[in-house]
């Protein structure tokens, strides 16, 4: 089967399968393993072509280009069995919409396309197995989905042998501030804390400060959507520009963290990992090791 993958968790699912060889091509921010970076890639972000062309987002949007450009020709000649894209978000890669219309323009023939959604940890369980159902590896699927939840319960486990439970602030955005949402409050609860902003499957919205300063967190994750460590530590930097900052438990006891953004973001296997690192931040007296594939560093 010759597999298109058009959205960076299902690339890191398709290869958590077993199924690299069967992908012949990706999306631009696919970069997770390191093989997904050596394959043909076949979309193009607008907001990048706006920067080039000296025009504005919104200007582009309003032309009525999506937020993503698929090459049509290059799908063509990769002649894909599947295309995996998603629902959840047009902002972060291509929707399903976009991919039906480029297939059908490019293509003569209807390639089985997979659209995933996610709101919850369960969902994303359920992507994985949809994935595996599709590519003909359910068997594999289903093991995976096994070994992703023997992990999360030795998270929850572990946390379990303490009573601590620290109030947690996860910041998706500092300009506008906002939380982060979707399967992330359901992350902070098996980690052993509690999100004072989120709700577990609720997308994330605009703060204000005062709520963000309110919630008193003990913790604070910064975890920019798509962004690298770097980009997200610099994230971090900026909610010390707000003048109540210093008023909050987690500011004044050092206990902010900025973890890679494209990790949390994407609901795949990799989900688990962040409970992990999770889990090691918000209970450092019970010594548990984060995950080596979720990075993380201490910025306050």
């Amino acid at each position: 089967m010759r597999i298109v993958s058009l959205l960076p968790s299902a690339t890191e699912i398709v290869f958590a399968l077993g199924l690299g060889e069967q992908l012949v091509g990706v999306s631009h921010t696919c970069d997770f393993p390191e093989e997904a970076r050596r394959l043909p890639v076949l979309t193009r972000s607008l907001r990048e072509e706006a920067r080039r062309q000296g025009r504005s987002v919104a200007e582009a949007q309003a032309k009525g280009g999506p937020m993503y450009l698929i090459d049509g020709d290059l799908l063509r000649s990769l002649h894909p069995d599947l295309i995996l894209t998603q629902e959840i978000c047009d902002v972060c890669a291509a929707d399903g919409g976009s991919v039906f219309e480029a297939a059908g323009k490019a293509l003569d023939y209807s390639p089985a396309v997979l659209s995933l959604n996610a709101a919850t940890v369960e969902d994303v369980l359920g992507n994985v197995v949809e994935i595996g159902r599709a590519a003909g590896a359910e068997l594999r699927a289903e093991g995976l989905v096994g070994a992703m939840r023997e992990r999360l319960g030795r998270v929850a486990q572990a946390v379990a042998r303490t009573q601590a439970r620290p109030g947690v602030a996860a910041v998706e955005w500092a300009r506008p501030l906002r939380n982060a949402g979707l399967w992330v409050p359901e992350l902070i609860a098996t980690a052993g804390g509690k999100d004072g902003l989120g709700t577990p499957g609720e997308r994330s919205r605009v703060l204000s400060w005062s709520e963000m300063v309110g919630s008193e967190p003990d913790v604070v994750l910064m975890m920019p959507c798509g962004m690298d460590l770097n980009a997200s530590a610099a994230e971090a930097f900026q909610l010390q520009r707000f003048s109540q900052w210093w008023s909050m438990p987690a500011a004044s006891h050092g206990q902010v963290f900025a973890l890679d953004g494209r990790v949390p973001s994407r609901h795949g296997p990799r989900l688990v990992d962040v409970a992990e690192t999770m889990a090691a931040l918000l209970h450092p007296q019970l010594g548990l090791a984060p995950s080596p594939r979720a990075a993380w560093r201490k910025v306050g």
